[in-house]
């Protein structure tokens, strides 16, 4: 049936179109494959195929708008979509098109084959209407939707046996009118509601196609798509019509599942995932929009940064999950303070902000900060266990102590560590003169800063553990720093001090250079080659001399980009995405992976994964903690884990804690994990002979 029919093919994963042709090359007359829209529209006008089956997503030319062109000029070809379909907009446009078939990725071969059947089915139908009308029947007998032979006065004269079936009528029938047919009507359609396709196709003279609702023998309501064609005798005029009625209910399903699975991802995109309170991201948008309204009223608002006091040691004692469990319950009783003009945000590990609007003054605010203490204060039940902690409270206020998110922000941050360093579970306001933070943020810049000069800082590494079969970085670089008198340091004790006094660049680069270093000692020892995963900031990535700089280290230590591994953090690549695109093509030049690193904390993380062509995703260990514990956050690691596989992408899954996440993982095929279960941070020394003995 096929072999009759030339089909163009639009693809642009080469992988996909190769297989395609292997499958069904030989199925059909002529395949002619494109991997863009523009080749596919410039291969449909020199060749004019018989059907076209396309993916929506696509370099240049988008799928939909290579379809509406050729829907213009060929309004009946048959067009059979084969895409994810991760964008509600490309859903609603590809149904306003009328494509023949819908085939969601990852593709289904049977219903690829029954579409690609179908289309060829209409194909001989078109081609079989001059024929007897016997051999019609015989024809509209095997297409699954339901088709009407409707002459001038409405009289359905043939039918094919989906349309007597939708019906409830048996093969010999009386004569009926369409409108009887479909609508059970003694007249034509009032023209109200749902307009008549008939009358549409008389004032036009040519084929349209209307949505309408219709109910079936089973009084069930069901969304119809009706193609009307009008036919034409020897002298041009009107003789009869073709109806072909295609049902979309099932997929106006789909596309509302997608709209709301698409309105749950950007609510987790702006909202924390374990107390769903809003994130940073939100938390900032909702100071500048109370500036911005009290900035014309000449009101003012508080600013409260509030972190738990004694939280590290719940965690320690009872675990991650009794630390989850905690901060959800302290997050409960916090809103419970709050009026509903307020906003309370998590942004950060036991990290708070409130943002309270329509104080009057200090005394007001200082009320309220009473109040939450009094409310942490009081001992936590957790699985039986009485926990009790306490708070330090920061408190900036507008328009004072700044007249911005940000500074609001680092204010009440300051006047926090203020609180903390006086004794805890009590709460400051801010003042200039608090320079007591000042003097420390000062002596640890200075300290980093000799740091980098005195080599003070070292090299950890932690492996990964690969479950499937791909090429990626055998352990990811960390950084730690042998401080003289506080003893080994992690990262989160200095790296937010190093960012803030402008080291961030340096410090990369240190990493980066003693990296390349550790990759040369092992090819002179002949070790094989292997790659190593680099945390790198965007300040970084973004500078203009970052790839001149980098091809001078390669070139200094005798490396190939593949050495390397590049990570970034997702939310940061959004401060500059032309940039980070440029950057991103730039290091796969040098044939740098680079991997998107925290993925899914931020922003609309789904569909950066088409904004940024790289080839790793981590998904953020906050996910990995919240498997056991929320079904929601299970259902968003088996959506990104599938979509990652869809795109090709290895998915990381970091901070691997218990056995219970890690089979979870593994049963939804992750590409490789990373955390205490699979194995520790390691020193130099401890990675260089576990290396050795791997690869030597």
């Amino acid at each position: 049936m096929l072999k009759n029919h030339t089909i163009l093919y639009v693809e642009d994963d080469p992988r996909t179109s190769e297989a395609f042709v292997n499958v069904f090359g030989e199925s059909f007359k002529k395949v002619y494959v494109a991997q863009s829209g523009d080749e596919g529209l410039r291969l449909f006008e020199m060749h004019r195929p018989d059907l076209v089956l396309s993916d929506l997503q696509l370099p240049g030319m988008s799928g939909l708008d290579m379809i509406a062109s050729i829907r213009e000029r060929h309004p009946q070809l048959p067009v059979i979509v084969n895409s994810a379909f991760s964008d509600t907009e490309m859903l609603l446009r590809s149904i306003n098109l009328h494509v023949d078939s819908y085939i969601l990725k990852p593709t289904d071969p049977g219903k690829l084959i029954d579409a690609l059947h179908k289309a060829s089915r209409m194909l001989q139908l078109e081609e079989a209407l001059h024929a007897s009308r016997e051999t019609i029947q015989t024809i509209i007998d095997e297409i699954p939707d339901p088709i009407l032979y409707i002459e001038r006065d409405y009289t359905v004269s043939m039918m094919n046996q989906a349309a007597r079936l939708q019906r409830g009528l048996s093969e010999v029938s009386v004569v009926l009118k369409c409108h009887q047919v479909n609508y059970n009507l003694p007249a034509p359609c009032p023209n109200t509601a749902q307009p008549c396709p008939i009358d549409q196709v008389n004032r036009n003279g040519r084929p349209v196609t209307l949505r309408h609702v219709r109910r079936n023998i089973h009084n069930e309501e069901r969304h119809v798509d009706v193609h009307m064609r009008p036919l034409f005798d020897n002298e041009g005029a009107i003789s009869a019509y073709i109806e072909i009625s295609h049902d979309v209910t099932d997929y106006l399903r789909i596309q509302e599942d997608l709209r709301a699975e698409t309105q749950k991802l950007s609510h987790l995109s702006l909202h924390d995932p374990l107390t769903r309170l809003p994130n940073r991201r939100l938390l900032s948008d909702r100071i500048e929009q109370t500036i911005e309204r009290k900035r014309r009223s000449g009101e003012g608002f508080g600013v409260y940064f509030l972190d738990l006091d004694h939280f590290k040691e719940v965690n320690d004692s009872f675990g991650h999950s009794h630390g989850d469990q905690l901060l959800v319950q302290v997050s409960q009783r916090l809103v419970e303070v709050l009026r509903k003009v307020d906003t309370i945000a998590r942004i950060g590990g036991d990290e708070f902000v409130l943002l309270i609007e329509n104080g009057t003054d200090e005394a007001h605010f200082a009320q309220v900060a009473e109040k939450i203490l009094k409310k942490v204060s009081v001992p936590f039940l957790i699985n039986g266990i009485r926990a009790r902690i306490g708070c330090s409270i920061g408190i900036a206020l507008y328009p004072k102590d700044g007249e911005h998110a940000e500074m609001l922000l680092s204010n009440a941050d300051a006047a926090m560590y203020v609180s903390k360093n006086e004794g805890r579970n009590c709460y400051h306001f801010y003042k200039p003169e608090l320079t007591q933070m000042a003097q420390e943020y000062l002596l640890l810049s200075s300290q980093i800063r000799q740091a980098l000069e005195s080599g003070a800082f070292e090299l950890y590494f932690q492996p990964f553990e690969l479950i499937s079969d791909v090429a990626m970085a055998c352990a990811e670089v960390l950084l730690r720093w042998n401080h003289p008198e506080r003893g080994l340091l992690l990262p989160g004790a200095f790296l937010s001090t190093a960012a803030k006094s402008g080291l961030m660049v340096e410090i990369d680069w240190w990493v980066l250079a003693h990296t390349a270093q550790l990759h040369a000692s092992f090819r002179n020892n002949s070790a094989k080659p292997f790659s190593l995963s680099v945390n790198l900031t965007v300040q970084t990535l973004f500078a203009p001399d970052f790839m001149l700089r980098f091809d001078q280290m390669l070139a200094r230590y005798g490396l190939g980009g593949e050495a390397f591994v590049i990570e970034i953090v997702e939310s940061e690549l959004m401060q500059n995405i032309p940039l980070a695109k440029q950057r991103i093509e730039e290091l796969h030049r040098r044939c740098v992976a680079v991997a998107l690193d925290d993925f899914g904390t931020g922003y609309s993380s789904l569909s950066y994964l088409l904004e940024f062509d790289v080839q790793m995703i981590k998904i953020d260990q906050s996910f990995a903690r919240s498997i056991g514990h929320s079904e929601r956050s299970a259902k968003i690691v088996k959506s990104i884990l599938a979509l990652s596989k869809t795109l090709g992408v290895v998915s990381i899954a970091e901070g691997i804690e218990t056995a219970e996440q890690r089979r979870f993982l593994e049963e939804n095929a992750v590409d490789a994990m990373q955390g205490y279960a699979i194995d520790r941070p390691m020193p130099l020394a401890q990675w260089r002979s576990r290396q050795q003995q791997a690869y030597m």
